[in-house]
């Protein structure tokens, strides 16, 4: 047995075989683990390579391909390596030379331990090495389940159980769901407040379009364009009923796109709402970019009924003006670079300045012709960029000495944009670059589109609504039905429940007597499985909870038809199949329609002839099995003696 062997395609696992091969054999090789810092995912590898015609000639070499594996074989050795260059696995395997006769003798087994880890993986690909299996595709999936069904229960008003009353209609919602989203709505559903005995909530100062996107926050389901939309209103909500995680979404996508026709009102709801970062973006974009100058008139207005303390702290900004000769200000998606005297030089390049995704640069080039240029630092996955490019003077009017309008030019480190200024540089000036869009290709390496509003919302809504879902379940938060196990109960809610499953859905919309009674009865799991069944249902499972109960999992899944948690119970049943559990994956892949689950296990029996090494339980097994399963079975090894 091999454990922890580094593979890499200079230092691969060579072994030297001392017994006589025959013509035909199999290499045989399971693979235990695999460490990598990387986080990339890979499928468990059980595998085996056939040669009907081996040469005994020294000067024979033999080459075999698998995914990312190699394996070469000589007259008396074999070598296995990886041929990746980064995140090189750190192996765990058993290697085996087997008769390819019916009995599958073991001609040769390599039974030596080896701890081999490189220092150089640690310090070239991180801290932290860890086994890739299992994958977590439990955690990957159930979340967009989860998320569509806190959507449902809101918009198929499932089991709602409050009426918030906007000015003009009103929308139904859950108290548990606004309860774990605001410590306002905790307090107002625990205290005997009016709100509480009538099942009422008035927000009448949002119309019911507003209202509805402040819900959908909520539960996790507003869309972009809803929220842009609806950005000052939620900002207003998030304030008044102490939501931080919107309150700060709200102002980092105000601080996004700040124009000369917002900046006044955002910098007013900043001082009002106490947001630091947007109040400083406003007052940067005013004083620094010289946007004062072209809303003159409005902004002296503001000052007539602006607090005197913000006055003050916009005369502050204004008199901290002392920058680097070479650092570009950037703010939004706005970039200046200050020049204050370029006669003494004919070059000059800025420092790098972010904008986006990507670090950019300006040079400024002084010559019978001069000219500005501007270029990311990237070579792939390059900006498509639209932006608008001044020549500014840097007295106290700013006046714009030249401009160019540039759309949809890609640019590269090699290839930048090059502006040919055909008036006179003066001694102090001023590169203003304000940019309109900047749009990459999509994760699919198809689309173009723009990287503009940012996600940070939708990010941010959905994990703060799973964080509540959990909060509602382990805090117990207006839970309105009891799971009695066999051994103990838990509190859930209705509505999450009859979204999750279309069982629990017709239990609670028909007069039963789980509807009548508040409870439901599964008998057949403990406690803990059962927990773990709610924990999943709710988004807040982990991932070794999902291991130790993949089997109660996939049973709950089929009585109650949950397709996702049947989908990721059976992907993640095939990933770890062994001599200890094959035949109860068998069965159990059978007898829930599991087809890869199934496949999967008789090839590990049939294929790789692990059923010589359960011969006994085999037998056993075939005396209970149901006899299509023993026909399938029985065609399984028809179909690899044919092939061999």
């Amino acid at each position: 047995m091999i454990r922890d062997k580094l593979l890499i395609n200079r230092e691969g696992f060579v072994w030297g075989i001392e017994v006589l091969l025959p013509g035909r054999f199999i290499i045989h090789v399971e693979f235990l683990n695999l460490k990598t810092s990387s986080s990339n995912e890979h499928e468990r590898t059980l595998f085996q390579m056939q040669n009907r015609n081996y040469l005994s000639s020294c000067t024979s070499t033999m080459h075999i391909q698998f995914r990312n594996f190699s394996m070469d074989w000589a007259a008396s050795c074999i070598t296995l390596s990886a041929k990746i260059r980064d995140k090189v696995p750190i192996a765990s395997f058993v290697i085996r030379i087997i008769d390819s006769a019916k009995d599958r003798k073991v001609l040769a087994k390599l039974d030596i331990q080896i701890i081999e880890t490189k220092s150089y993986l640690l310090e070239t690909q991180g801290t932290d090495v860890c086994s890739i299996w299992p994958t977590k595709i439990m955690n990957q999936k159930p979340n967009s389940a989860v998320l569509e069904s806190v959507g449902r229960m809101l918009t198929e008003k499932i089991h709602t159980d409050i009426t918030i009353n906007a000015s003009d209609g009103s929308i139904g919602a859950h108290r548990a769901v606004l309860a774990a989203r605001s410590p306002v709505f905790h307090s107002m559903f625990k205290h005997n407040l009016k709100e509480n005995h009538d099942s009422n909530i008035n927000i009448s100062d949002m119309s019911i379009e507003s209202c509805q996107a402040f819900i959908n926050y909520l539960y996790g389901i507003i869309e972009d364009e809803e929220f842009f939309k609806h950005r000052l209103e939620l900002l207003h909500a998030a304030n008044k009923y102490d939501i931080c995680g919107l309150r700060d979404v709200c102002s980092e996508s105000l601080a996004e796109d700040i124009d000369s026709s917002n900046v006044l009102e955002r910098l007013q709801d900043s001082y009002m709402y106490q947001l630091p970062k947007l109040k400083l973006h406003c007052m940067q974009y005013l004083v620094k970019f010289g946007r004062i100058f072209d809303i003159k008139d409005d902004f002296n207005a503001f000052l007539q009924t602006v607090d005197k303390d913000l006055v003050i702290q916009l005369l502050g900004e204004a008199l901290s003006m002392n920058d680097s000769a070479y650092r570009v200000e950037t703010i939004c998606r706005l970039a200046q670079w200050r020049i204050d005297n370029l006669a003494s030089c004919t070059y000059c390049k800025s420092d790098p300045f972010t904008i986006a995704i990507w670090n950019w640069h300006l040079c400024v080039e002084r010559n019978r012709v001069s000219c500005v240029k501007l270029f990311p630092e990237a070579t792939n996955n390059l900006p498509l960029s639209s932006f608008v490019i001044r020549l500014l003077s840097s007295v106290k009017d700013r006046k714009a000495l030249a401009q160019l309008e540039v759309r949809d030019k890609l640019l590269s480190s090699r290839e930048g944009f090059v502006w040919g200024i055909e008036v006179p540089l003066p001694g102090r000036f001023i590169i203003h670059v304000e940019f309109l869009d900047l749009k990459t290709s999509s994760s699919n390496g198809e689309d173009i589109c723009s990287i503009w509003p940012n996600r940070i919302m939708q990010q941010r809504s959905n994990s703060a609504a799973l964080e509540s879902l959990s909060r509602m379940l382990m805090e117990g938060m207006h839970t309105d039905i009891t799971i009695n196990a066999s051994d103990g109960s838990i509190g859930a809610h209705r509505a999450v429940l009859a979204a999750r499953s279309p069982v629990f859905r017709s239990m609670f919309s028909h007069d039963l007597k789980e509807n009548d009674d508040s409870t439901i009865n599964i008998s057949d799991m403990s406690t803990e499985s059962c927990q773990a069944f709610i924990n999943y249902l709710y988004g807040i499972i982990e991932h070794q909870e999902f291991l130790m109960h993949r089997l109660e999992l996939v049973r709950a899944a089929d009585k109650y038809d949950i397709c996702d948690l049947r989908d990721v119970c059976h992907e993640s049943l095939v990933e770890d199949i062994d001599s200890s559990n094959v035949l109860e994956r068998l069965q159990n892949a059978y007898l829930y329609g599991l087809p890869k689950l199934k496949i999967s296990c008789m090839q590990y029996l049939v294929k790789f002839g692990k059923i010589f090494d359960i011969r006994d339980d085999f037998i056993v097994f075939l005396q209970t099995a149901d006899r299509d399963l023993i026909t399938q079975i029985f065609y399984e090894v028809l179909s690899v003696w044919n092939g061999f």
